[in-house]
């Protein structure tokens, strides 16, 4: 199984399991059935519908011209449902649908941090060109030949897929964290901190759970360190220094 690794710019190595061919298909036909099973469930509704209300509102020379448009609507809406599902899903349950979650992958940005929707939209609307009949073979080949496992549009993206470690989802980053003393004065010094530092601080904050302890810890004080220098903020000051880091990220994030 291929693995992922992101390098610190403290040249801390963090590496996540790439998912392959066989668990994104087994996700994308748990996926399918539940979209079968809408799809199926809608068209019943539709069609009873129909026909409680054909003989009562519309008459028998209409039929036709409303039949035809109701059968457009009811496209229309098979469609949505089949390519929105995973647009809906991945952007509310932070990359995963009914069947990435059961399968136990996620689609990810390529640093580690959860997709926005804007990558969601784009990886799935390339989907829909990936699963042609004289295209899918491209996308298959494109899983094996590329580094990262990645798809037409997973490359198109900016995203990953991987496999979750242990079978547990990654915890969404929250922010959420009382603002710091020391906020006023750091804000002076945000500008010293580079986005890529950035990704890396958001990519220890959502992988943290996933390293060794031993590994975890080292690459804390690391970040303290460079994050305090950063800021010109004493590290012997700091009595929690998983709080610290997250109170650097929401400041950061908060600047826009």
């Amino acid at each position: 199984m291929k693995e992922f690794s992101l390098i610190s710019p403290e040249k801390v190595r963090l590496e996540f399991k790439l998912a392959g061919i066989g668990s994104r298909f087994a996700a994308a036909f748990v996926d399918g059935v539940f979209k079968t099973i809408l799809v199926v469930f809608f068209v019943v509704v539709s069609c009873s519908l129909w026909g409680v209300g054909l003989s009562g509102w519309v008459d028998v020379p209409e039929f036709e011209e409303y039949f035809s448009l109701w059968g457009a609507l009811i496209l229309l809406i098979i469609f949505g449902i089949v390519y929105g599902y995973s647009i809906f899903f991945e952007t509310i349950w932070n990359g995963q649908t009914p069947g990435k979650r059961l399968i136990k992958i996620r689609v990810v940005q390529r640093d580690g941090s959860p997709v926005t929707f804007m990558q969601v939209l784009v990886r799935n609307m390339l989907t829909i060109i990936d699963q042609l009949p004289f295209l899918y073979a491209v996308g298959m080949v494109a899983v094996l030949v590329t580094r990262r496992n990645q798809r037409l549009g997973d490359l198109a993206a900016g995203t990953v897929v991987l496999r979750e470690k242990g079978g547990s989802a990654p915890p969404v980053i929250d922010y959420a964290v009382p603002e710091a003393e020391w906020a006023g004065s750091a804000r002076l010094y945000l500008h010293t901190i580079t986005e890529d530092e950035f990704a890396t601080l958001k990519q220890y904050l959502l992988r943290k759970d996933e390293l060794r302890p031993e590994e975890a810890s080292q690459l804390e004080h690391r970040l303290v360190a460079h994050f305090s220098k950063k800021l010109s903020i004493r590290a012997a000051a700091i009595d929690d220094y998983h709080v610290f880091l997250q109170q650097v990220a929401q400041l950061f994030q908060a600047k826009g």
